[in-house]
């Protein structure tokens, strides 16, 4: 599954899937506002920047956004199921789970969470911590190699990153022109 494939988050669901889509004022009564919990420590952070390891800096980016989407809130059992199942498809619960979630979207072989993929990336484009998520990825953009793969990000860290509004090519951009100036 390439880049332009999860950008576009054209799924084959059918209207049961359609029918859960999240929007605003839900997304707003389900998940926490205020500020962000599981925040990875500024120490861990270094370690990450020292080791150059972008694996390292895209678990810690879905460690914090696994934690905003828990539907803490939300009250319909059946769509708080669906919530986590989603959220879990994407975003498990362990960092090697993680990290084997990572390697499925860069090898090419997500399709089959194409479905969930486009549940949270509708989930992220209008949830309540918005911008505190956006402060953190800028945060790990700025201070981690989460960008530095050898082909670009992860195929799953550009649409997640791309769901909370930055523009990841013109990232990719800076970053390589960032690395040629003298």
């Amino acid at each position: 599954m390439t880049r332009m494939n999860l950008a576009s988050r054209e799924t084959a669901s059918g209207p049961d899937q359609r029918s859960m889509r999240m929007d605003r004022a839900e997304a707003i009564r389900c998940f926490r506002s205020g500020p962000l919990s599981n925040v990875p420590a500024r120490y861990h952070m270094r370690i990450v920047a020292w080791y150059d390891d972008a694996k390292g800096a895209a678990v810690a980016l879905m460690m914090v956004l696994r934690d905003a989407l828990a539907p803490i809130h939300l009250d319909d059992i059946a769509r708080r199921r669906h919530c986590i199942a989603m959220r879990d498809a994407i975003l498990p619960a362990t960092a090697s789970s993680q990290r084997a979630v990572l390697d499925r979207f860069g090898a090419g072989d997500a399709a089959p969470l194409a479905d969930a993929l486009a549940y949270l990336l509708d989930a992220l484009a209008v949830h309540p911590q918005r911008e505190s998520l956006q402060a953190f990825a800028h945060q790990l953009i700025g201070e981690t190699s989460l960008m530095c793969e050898p082909h670009g990000p992860n195929p799953l860290v550009a649409a997640l990153l791309g769901s909370l509004g930055f523009d990841v090519d013109a990232l990719l951009a800076n970053r390589r022109g960032s690395e040629t100036a003298p």
